[in-house]
């Protein structure tokens, strides 16, 4: 089976390693194979809170923004954010500017969404890579887990699946307010009584944080998040805990901005999950259970089925369901194995 995350210095080990497929829609799905030799698809969380949440504010008005287009732009935007992450990672793991090809490769992106906005400057990829070099400094950050796919069981007993971005600990300056006894009120109404004064103390912290990244392919001076963001990072705190019986202290949400303030601006979101958060999130993950969402089912196109060992046109393109294209695989890797 291939490993769950792409860096992992602690050796975590997780019971279920997942592997991934997305179908010609875009949709992306994990599966694993159980103990009795079956495969078991699930849905990622993007897919499964996008399914039963009501559209974004956000979508609706790219849509608007760029009509029969909007789809071409989305895409652009998405394929700029894959290779940021990759060079994100690059820094995380070795701890050195991203290799040149993955520079070339996010300048090709960044050309794509010029011809849609030509006030994007090719530029950006450096100065979002700045940016998060001064996010990495500011939080000595140091990576736990790094892109890990992880199984997560809701209160239903269904499970989705997930890819987080980042486990660290983070260390940074917190501030705190508390009230100290300062001698006696000596005068007013209030004389005789207790005189408290305010006093502030800076303590340097260390916690654990999951983190989200966001890329910025529009170079914006600041860019917002939105309840789909917690929802994700809310469900990748329960894998955490369910996996390794860990907790997290904090959520966060990351984004390069345009520099238009000053050099290596970024903007951090640290959630703050409430009771209603919960509930939300629990009525959403109840939703997708009735309506079987937790349970996909489509077509996957195959090119080339594995273990054909003839060149037959017939053998060479099929469409499968899921659970044919999963079971599909079990069998070649157990033929591969002898069994």
């Amino acid at each position: 089976m291939s490993k769950f995350a792409d860096y992992n210095p602690h050796n975590l080990k997780v019971k279920k390693e997942l592997r991934r497929f997305d179908d010609k829609g875009g949709n992306r799905f994990y599966w694993y194979r159980g103990e009795d030799g079956t495969g078991h698809i699930m849905p990622g969380i993007t897919t499964w809170i996008g399914a039963v949440m009501p559209e974004s504010k956000f979508l609706t008005d790219w849509k608007i923004k760029w009509g029969k287009d909007w789809e071409k732009v989305l895409n652009a935007s998405a394929d700029y954010g894959t290779v940021y992450h990759m060079c994100i990672e690059h820094i995380l793991v070795h701890n050195e500017y991203p290799p040149q090809e993955m520079i070339a490769k996010a300048r090709e992106a960044i050309s794509v969404l010029k011809s849609y906005d030509k006030s994007i400057p090719m530029s950006m990829i450096d100065k979002n890579l700045i940016s998060f070099i001064k996010f990495k400094e500011d939080y000595n950050i140091e990576p736990i887990l790094i892109e890990a796919k992880l199984v997560t069981r809701t209160s239903t007993g269904h499970e989705y699946a997930l890819t987080l971005d980042l486990l660290c600990s983070v260390t940074f300056q917190e501030e705190t307010v508390t009230e100290v006894e300062a001698g006696v009120i000596s005068r007013g109404k209030n004389k005789g009584q207790t005189k408290y004064e305010k006093v502030k103390e800076v303590k340097t912290v260390k916690k654990i944080a999951l983190v989200d990244f966001k890329s910025n392919p529009f170079n914006k001076d600041s860019k917002g998040f939105f309840d789909s963001h917690k929802y994700q990072l809310m469900g990748a705190k329960a894998a955490i805990k369910q996996n390794f019986n860990s907790d997290v202290d904090i959520l966060m949400n990351f984004t390069p901005n345009g520099w238009v303030s000053k050099v290596g601006d970024y903007t951090q979101k640290t959630w703050e999950v409430t009771d209603q958060d919960e509930n939300i999130f629990n009525l959403y993950q109840r939703i997708a259970g009735a309506t079987g969402v937790f349970n996909p089912k489509g077509n996957i196109e195959v090119f080339f089925p594995l273990g054909g060992d003839k060149v037959k046109f017939s053998d060479m393109y099929t469409k499968v369901s899921y659970q044919e294209h999963v079971d599909s695989i079990i069998r070649y890797e157990d033929s591969l194995d002898g069994n």
